[in-house]
């Protein structure tokens, strides 16, 4: 395989993250499809520098959306959501655009929230996701970062309202 799955789960991380309270580790894909381990962890560890990153997600919300509801509430359950963080392989996969857009409009069926008693993915919550808590973990000022992006060159022609390079329609990446 690509990767030597005994050095793929999480069972070395809340000690870790106990002994090293100053550091913060993030557990990139979301530890998938070792999420539940991973949020385990989280629920019994005292530590709370443990984070979860999305990267590569995307392609389960698409394609197996249940499955991805259920990876988000079970994290959200056990880590929390102020340490789920946004990510998109997008140097990997191309423009992140879809994947944005996909993860806004997503929501966690009313049935699994109900069996097994998440929390939705509300506007506020996405907004923690894709940007607000890494703000916080690496202390970005937002305001700060938003008037040097609006000054940049690329932003001011990228606000030109023209259609995006790519937009991608996230109903015909779903399976049949």
């Amino acid at each position: 395989g690509l990767f030597l799955e005994e050095f793929c789960h999480t069972d070395d991380l809340a000690r870790a993250a106990a002994d090293f309270p100053d550091l913060n580790f993030i557990a990139f894909h979301c530890s998938y499809p070792w999420e539940n381990e991973l949020a385990e962890h989280g629920r019994k560890s005292k530590a709370k520098n443990i984070y979860a990153e999305m990267g590569g997600m995307a392609r389960v919300m698409v394609q197996e959306p249940e499955r991805f509801a259920t990876m988000m509430g079970t994290l959200m359950d056990g880590l929390g959501a102020d340490h789920i963080l946004w990510g998109t392989d997008t140097p990997v996969i191309g423009p992140p655009h879809w994947q944005i857009q996909g993860f806004q409009a997503f929501t966690i069926p009313d049935a699994i929230i109900e069996k097994h008693k998440y929390e939705q993915l509300t506007p506020e919550v996405k907004n923690k996701i894709l940007g607000e808590n890494v703000a916080r973990l690496f202390k970005i000022d937002v305001k700060a970062a938003k008037k040097a992006v609006e000054n940049d060159l690329l932003y001011k022609l990228r606000e030109d309202g023209n259609p995006l390079p790519v937009v991608v329609d996230i109903n015909k990446l779903k399976k049949q």
